[in-house]
């Protein structure tokens, strides 16, 4: 995983490696390109005003992610990216990632859902803006300011294998 989109407008920041993701105003929130392949729409949670909701919506069958990192880069040059994947039977999990290999240990993402259907797949999920206190593997999203949105994907495997697109 690795590249870049600003959720909190629709200007963003350049960073090291791939070219930063194109971020759109859409209604009530921010819709990022991450590739030609897979979308991202961000709004803020009705339920929880601390809260983002993601709908990340991917044109293949494979498993597929979208993670916040300190510098575009996967391991967040070894401090750990913050990544949410849909895997092996629509399970949406949470990784810590701190090095450039397949995470391991991922948490099932409570109220998370992935869907495919017709070679396109949708997973939603929501989390808070702010990383939890006390917690050394989330990333926070920075409201005023750039935020560093990488993703990968794989085109056929569910199952969590090297990815075949990142950015």
């Amino acid at each position: 995983m690795g590249g870049a989109g600003d959720a909190s407008s629709p200007k963003h920041q350049p960073v090291a490696g791939p070219a930063p993701a194109a971020a759109t105003v859409v209604g009530g929130g921010v819709s990022i390109a991450l590739d030609s392949s897979m979308t991202a729409i961000v709004t803020k949670d009705i339920s929880d005003p601390l809260s983002l909701k993601f709908e990340v919506t991917y044109q293949g069958v494979g498993w597929f992610g979208i993670g916040v990192s300190s510098d575009g880069t996967m391991d967040s040059n070894g401090q750990g990216s913050d990544l949410i994947v849909c895997e092996q039977n629509n399970v949406v999990k949470r990784y810590w990632s701190k090095d450039k290999s397949k995470p391991t240990n991922g948490i099932v993402v409570q109220g998370a859902t992935c869907v495919t259907s017709s070679g396109k797949s949708t997973m939603t999920f929501s989390r808070t803006v702010q990383a939890a206190t006390g917690s050394a593997q989330q990333r926070t999203i920075n409201s005023n300011g750039a935020t560093h949105f990488i993703h990968a994907s794989h085109t056929t495997s569910k199952t969590l294998i090297y990815h075949s697109k990142r950015g």
